[in-house]
This record gives C-alpha cells, sequence and structure tokens, in this order.
C-alpha cells in the first residue's frame, strides 16, 4: 500500500446537502485557499443544511493533497456486504501512463482502504466478478495484457495470468453465462481483437478484425487520457431464437460497431462508422427483439429506442437516425443499464450534458417509451465512468470531477430507490 496515498487521501469532515438532494464530501487536505472557493460554491448552492441518516443519497469526492496527481474513475461494484470497490488509475501530470488505483469504501462511501500499484499500467473499465473474488485486467510495460486480483485486506493486487499476445487491453465485461469478454488493439497487425475467455480466465477463443489504418496513436490518447475518450464496449444480446456478442472498435478504415458469433468469434454484421466523426456510442438490449442505441455525429450525439438494424448485414451509422442529444457534451460517454426499481424493470441510459450534470434517461422495456429523466451533478466538469445497480434497489454513479476546474478527482453517487421514482 502506498504510504503518501495513505497520508494524504482522508476521509469526509463534512456533508451538506444540495438543492438536487446530493450530498458533497469535502476534506482537510485541501488548501485554505481551495477550501474556501469549494465552501462558497457549495453553500451559494445549497438548500439547507441536513444531517444525512445511513443509506440516504450522498456523493463522495475522493480527494488528495498533491495537485500535481491526477485521477481517472473506471468502475465500481458493490460486494455482499454493501461495501464499494473503485477502480480508478492515477499519475502524476508529468507522466505518460497512469497507474491501477483501488478504493475500498463502506456502504456510506467512506474509505476503508486505498491502494496503488506501480507495477501495471492503464488498468480498463470492467471489475469481472468470478470464483468468489474480483478481478481486472491491465497492461504491463511491454503493452501486454495482465489480469489480476483485487486482494480484501487492501493489499497490491496480484498477478493472476498474464497475455503477453494481447497489447492494448480497452475494455471487459462478464456475459450472461460468465464468460468473459475483453477487446484489445493489436498495434503489428493494426486490428481490433475480441477474446472470449472461461471463469477461469482461460481463452475459449480470440478473433482480429483488421483494420487498414494505423490507429496505435489514437489508442494510446485514449488510455493515457491525453486525447478524446473512444467509446470502446463490448457485451450481448440474447433472444428466444439466436444470440450475439457485440464489440466497438476500429474496424477496416473507420469506427464500426461489430456483430460476432458467440461459438466461434465469426463476424456476423457490422454497422460501419464516419472515420473520425460518427459512431455508436452505446448498445443495450431491452426486450427480446428490441434496443436502444445511442449514437455521435460530429458535434450531435442521438438517442433511438426502436433502432432497425441486423445483426448479420452491413449497415452505417447514419441510417440508425434517433431524437438528438442537443444538451448532451461531444464525446461525452455513454453508460446503459437494465435494472429494476421499485419493482418496476427500467432501462436507464446515463451521460453527461454540456452543463456539467449526470443525465439518467428512464426507458420502457417494452414501449422504448422515455417515462421520466434525472438531473444531478455540480458545476464542475464531470467524466462518467460507470453506473450500477445497488443491493437496496437504487443506483450508484461513479464519476471524476475535476475539483475547483482544475483537480481530477474520483467521484461516487449513491441514489436510494426512494429518489428514482417513474
Amino acid at each position: 500500500m502506498s504510504a503518501s496515498i495513505d497520508q494524504t487521501l482522508i476521509p469526509a469532515t463534512g456533508i451538506m446537502k444540495f438543492k438536487k438532494n446530493i450530498t458533497f464530501s469535502h476534506y482537510s487536505s485541501f488548501s485554505l485557499l481551495l477550501m474556501s472557493v469549494l465552501l462558497f460554491g457549495a453553500f451559494a448552492r445549497c438548500s439547507k443544511k441536513t444531517e444525512m441518516a445511513p443509506d440516504q443519497n450522498w456523493v463522495r469526492v475522493y480527494d488528495h493533497s498533491d495537485f500535481n496527481r491526477l485521477f481517472y474513475s473506471l468502475d465500481v461494484k458493490e460486494l455482499p456486504d454493501n461495501n464499494f470497490i473503485i477502480l480508478a488509475s492515477s499519475k502524476i501530470d508529468t507522466t505518460v501512463w497512469p497507474t491501477p488505483y483501488l478504493i475500498s469504501t463502506n456502504s456510506e462511501g467512506e474509505i476503508l482502504w486505498k491502494v496503488q500499484t506501480e507495477n501495471y499500467t492503464s488498468p480498463i473499465p470492467g471489475i469481472i466478478s468470478t470464483n468468489g473474488g474480483y478481478f481486472f485486467f491491465c497492461m504491463d510495460n511491454a503493452l501486454g495484457t495482465n489480469v489480476l486480483r483485487i486482494n480484501a485486506d487492501g493489499s497490491s493486487p496480484s498477478l493472476i495470468k498474464s497475455f503477453p499476445q494481447f497489447t492494448y487491453p480497452l475494455f471487459a465485461t462478464q456475459t450472461s453465462d460468465n464468460k468473459i469478454l475483453m477487446t484489445s488493439y493489436n498495434r503489428l497487425t493494426r486490428s481490433t481483437v475480441l477474446t472470449c475467455f472461461d471463469s477461469n480466465f482461460s481463452i475459449i477463443w480470440s478473433k482480429e478484425y483488421p483494420g487498414i489504418e494505423n490507429y496505435e496513436d489514437k489508442v494510446r490518447l485514449h488510455l493515457t487520457h491525453q486525447g478524446d475518450n473512444i467509446p470502446f464496449f463490448a457485451g450481448e444480446t440474447r433472444s428466444k431464437t439466436s444470440g450475439y456478442y457485440f464489440v466497438n472498435g476500429f474496424y477496416n478504415f473507420v469506427f464500426s460497431l461489430l456483430f460476432i458469433n458467440p461459438v466461434t468469434g465469426g463476424l456476423t454484421g457490422v454497422i460501419n462508422g464516419i472515420p473520425y466523426s460518427a459512431a455508436a456510442s452505446s448498445l443495450i438490449q431491452r426486450n427480446d427483439s428490441s434496443y436502444i442505441l445511442s449514437r455521435f455525429d460530429e458535434n450531435q450525439n442521438y438517442i433511438n429506442s426502436k433502432p432497425k438494424f441486423s445483426f448479420t448485414a452491413i449497415s452505417n451509422i447514419t441510417a440508425i437516425g434517433g431524437a438528438s442529444w442537443p444538451e448532451v457534451d461531444n464525446h461525452a460517454i455513454v453508460k446503459s443499464l437494465k435494472t429494476t426499481i421499485n419493482g418496476k424493470g427500467i432501462i436507464i441510459v446515463s451521460t453527461v450534458t454540456r452543463s456539467n450534470q449526470v443525465l439518467l434517461l428512464f426507458f420502457d422495456p417494452d414501449t422504448g417509451l422515455l417515462k421520466t429523466s434525472r438531473y444531478f451533478g455540480s458545476s464542475y466538469p464531470l467524466t462518467l465512468a460507470s453506473v450500477i445497480s445497488t443491493k437496496e434497489g437504487g443506483l450508484a454513479v461513479l464519476t471524476h470531477t475535476y475539483v475547483a476546474g482544475r483537480f481530477s478527482r474520483i467521484q461516487l453517487f449513491k441514489i436510494p430507490p426512494e429518489k428514482l421514482e417513474f
């Protein structure tokens, strides 16, 4: 465990309630000047000061005394005891590659332990829960892929397996039958790679989908947080008659949404993007034969809750159509979640607006109709990382924010079900 981090990351010393029923935690490690700025902004927006009961809505910002250190949120998991594990990365602003950073909190978001390891770089989104443990993929100094176990005692994560043949890991997720999907970029063949593992991280199959151009520079800028966000993601669809995996990545000369045979890894269909300007940003299945797809095109964002496309054909992203999202920021990350809140099934599509608010859109899974929306956040810039269901039936939303507009810090919201009526 890093001594310098342990000394400077301090639990919240006070909580204030904002107008949108979200609380902000501040820390004694702020300088007096920075604290004054935060307190002034907080009280300017504060409706009243309230003592919050356990498991009410809150937000924690995890500060650090080193103003030259940057933090980037990646994923969050709620544990069986209602505690949380946060996967993030961190680096000094003069270095290139971020290193894995983990925080364990209690159910109120208060820190139990935190650890950073300097032996690996560029952890990727997707905490994997399998065989009674929690794992994540990251990279080593030779650009190869590694699987690390998160240790419950707060010690440095343990190396489980290494895959030097897979360079530049980008995104990982689990399927409904407990397989593990990881997408990566092969710098030698200029290919997007999708690898399917079993629950023990043994390879079932791995396939390459070749590109024409060399995208290594764009991949490096994405992984080092020095360029625009690129919406790498993967997942699955299942119906009564068929099922497919999908992966968003570089293919031919564009960034495309690829549909994959889950047994062989063979390419079955593709929704082509437009070079450097248009592509899908999220896809989720809302019922047996219907989906919700979001996309961007130049400086505009769109969402379609009834898109028409085929998993076995070639189409173009601009033909998907959809409703315009003028309030959504350029290159905003979009996360989709199918869950149950207050006894009702719902699809939640989340992103960040140009005014630095997290936006939650609630769609009926049967009809695709928008039922309601929720906004929360602050005046500081936000980047969305992960949205998950909590065991109490609400949501946990992981972001990173820029405190005082400058200092990149991890931020975790918890929203109870009573605040999410629809």
